[in-house]
């Protein structure tokens, strides 16, 4: 297989979980800089984009630095421009925040949002893209309980009841995302390098295959199993209410133990997007596999220009 003649440091920074790895570049290296764009716009939040250049790695090389620093030290597009509009309205600049490495601005999205970027640097061609700001998901807690440990465990787990209540039009897009900590070391959330697994787990489990199974993912995700993922359609309960139960380790004892349960709408994009990445991370990186082409919308470059919708849920015990 050819590897990646580009790589995307902005896609590096969402599935780097290590900091050490090795490219094979057989190309050459003309008309290979680009601008990649993320944007996840959220009603939660005002509206931010990440902008870089795309980095090749010619031969051999081994990466040894973290993605996150080489992304916010050499490929920020800190001196480019980056604009955004509403609905078809007025373009406005956004400002780049040197202390969190991207470009912010002091409009939060609402539902139904038309939403477009564009990013421009010197040398490089302008990039564009675009995304609609989905309807908030509904999703219910039905039973959540505390399951002691077995022996030679140490916190127990946590097994909640869910469910979720599909629009009748086809075509939606959800992720649902689990997080549990101790309560007293909240800011864990936020402070990634504080997080290990002794202290906070992402990871969730459930037998239903409605929504979880997806013969794509045909390897574990670090500790995620095979066969799983955590972003699905409605394809197979358009229209409908349904329930499933999840499993959740704790990583506190039951007093202590904070779970957040949040259900995402995802647009369309993002999810290819999302379960492209997925797919690259556990694919052999070697001369005998086939490439796989990781999912954008960015008009002229690369990356994803996307949106989420979230109903939240905090469980205690």
């Amino acid at each position: 297989m050819e590897f990646f003649k580009i790589l995307l440091l902005t896609t590096v920074i969402i599935l780097s979980t290590a900091c050490e790895r090795k490219l094979k570049y057989d190309g050459d290296d003309n008309n290979s800089e680009n601008i990649t764009l993320t944007v996840m716009a959220s009603p939660d939040t005002t509206l931010e984009v990440m902008a870089g250049r795309s980095f090749v790695f010619t031969r051999l090389t081994d990466i040894t630095e973290d993605a996150e620093y080489v992304f916010n030290i050499s490929a920020s597009l800190r001196f480019g421009h980056v604009y955004y509009s509403i609905n078809g309205g007025e373009q406005k600049k956004m400002t780049y925040d040197d202390e969190h490495h991207r470009f912010v601005s002091d409009y939060r999205p609402s539902v139904g949002d038309h939403i477009a970027v564009n990013a421009s640097e010197i040398d490089l061609p302008n990039v564009s893209g675009s995304t609609i700001v989905p309807s908030k998901p509904t999703l219910e807690v039905v039973d959540a309980k505390y399951v002691a440990p077995k022996e030679g465990e140490v916190n127990g787990k946590a097994e909640v009841r869910l469910r979720i209540s599909d629009p009748q039009e086809s075509g939606n897009y959800y992720r649902l995302q689990v997080k549990t900590f101790d309560k007293d070391n909240e800011q864990l959330i936020n402070d990634k390098e504080k997080r290990d697994d002794e202290n906070y787990n992402d990871v969730f489990t459930s037998d239903d295959e409605t929504l979880f199974k997806d013969t794509d993912i045909y390897a574990k995700r670090g500790n995620w199993p095979r066969y799983f993922s955590n972003i699905f359609s409605d394809q197979r309960f358009n229209g409908t209410q349904h329930e499933f139960t999840i499993s959740v380790d704790l990583v506190a004892p039951r007093e202590q133990t904070k779970l957040i349960v949040e259900l995402q709408s995802i647009t369309k994009e993002l999810y290819f997007y999302l379960k492209s990445l997925m797919v690259y991370s556990i694919t052999p990186q070697d001369e005998y596999t086939e490439a796989i082409q990781i999912y954008s919308n960015v008009t002229d470059g690369w990356g994803i220009v996307g949106a989420v919708n979230t109903d939240r849920h905090i469980i205690t015990f």
